[in-house]
């Protein structure tokens, strides 16, 4: 389900894109930055929420979540066809157009007059599928029709935005880009032998593309199943029959504070390692020579 405001919140969005050009090399954010001429990267991974608001972009709401049955065990292909697409179709699309788009297409332009660009989805999606809730059951909406109340936050009015901004707000601050960013990053060089092991194993084609969408999509759902709709201590989850409201607590908050974090970075690694893939498809089509910095 697509909740009422924001995917991983602004600040989720904003960080994710940092946190993958901090892992890539001079060169090849050299070649990124030719696509983010005039913007940046942070600001284009926020836009399609915007875009999807709009009534040139309601056609993309449905790409930014995949919907579930309630006795699935795991994401599989079958739940995302062709003819009701998905985040996960949507990430590897916008992938392959990016791929197709080279050294030098046209730079993406920031603003809603106008559809994102393959980068700015592309960014966007990989993002979203990491939110556990956007990996979830369709018959809560991925939790949005699932009411929650926070003391500590007005704002959040359902489960879904509880994982999309409340838990980062409770750690981290309302809109606060710089501090959550400082707190993965500290995360990271904490838990290097976690972060080294995010990263797909051969990443080199379109076929472990799919593959490596659909498992990071389907650890998504393990978290939705197991984790989200657990609101006590020593609770089994209560995904059909949650409390109404759902009284978010501090030990929710702090119980699931890490695992966001740990989302927030694979996010923003694997990111990295699919602009990498992009990068390398680039280079093999122009013979392995010029690249943007050259261009």
């Amino acid at each position: 389900g697509f909740g009422g405001a924001r995917a991983w919140g602004h600040t989720g969005h904003q960080v994710i894109p940092m946190v993958a050009l901090q892992q890539l090399n001079e060169e090849q954010r050299a070649a990124v930055a030719h696509y983010t001429t005039g913007t940046n990267l942070s600001a284009l991974g926020v836009l399609p929420d915007v875009y999807a608001r709009t009534r040139d972009g309601r056609w993309s709401l449905p790409l930014h979540f995949v919907n579930l049955p309630r006795d699935a065990d795991a994401y599989r292909a079958k739940y995302c066809p062709a003819t009701d697409p998905c985040v996960v179709r949507a990430a590897v699309n916008f992938t392959r157009l990016f791929v197709a788009e080279g050294y030098h297409g046209p730079p993406c332009v920031d603003g809603v007059q106008r559809q994102p660009c393959s980068l700015s989805f592309l960014t966007h999606f990989e993002s979203d599928l990491h939110q556990p809730l956007h990996v979830a059951y369709g018959f809560d909406r991925g939790g949005n029709t699932v009411p929650a109340t926070d003391e500590t936050n007005a704002s959040v009015r359902n489960l879904h935005e509880v994982w999309d901004y409340g838990i980062i707000e409770h750690f981290s601050g309302a809109n606060n880009a710089q501090k959550l960013l400082t707190i993965l990053d500290k995360w990271m060089r904490m838990n290097a032998d976690k972060v080294a092991a995010m990263r797909w194993q051969n990443l080199d084609t379109d076929e472990q593309l799919v593959a490596a969408m659909s498992s990071w999509a389907n650890e998504s759902f393990y978290y939705a199943r197991t984790v989200a709709y657990v609101f006590a201590a020593g609770d089994e989850p209560r995904i059909d029959d949650p409390p109404d409201p759902v009284v978010i607590t501090k030990w929710y908050n702090d119980h699931n504070t890490e695992l966001v974090i740990e989302r927030l970075v694979a996010a923003g690694v694997r990111l990295a390692q699919v602009l990498e893939y992009v990068l390398a498809q680039w280079a093999a089509d122009d013979g392995g020579t010029t690249t943007a910095a050259d261009a």
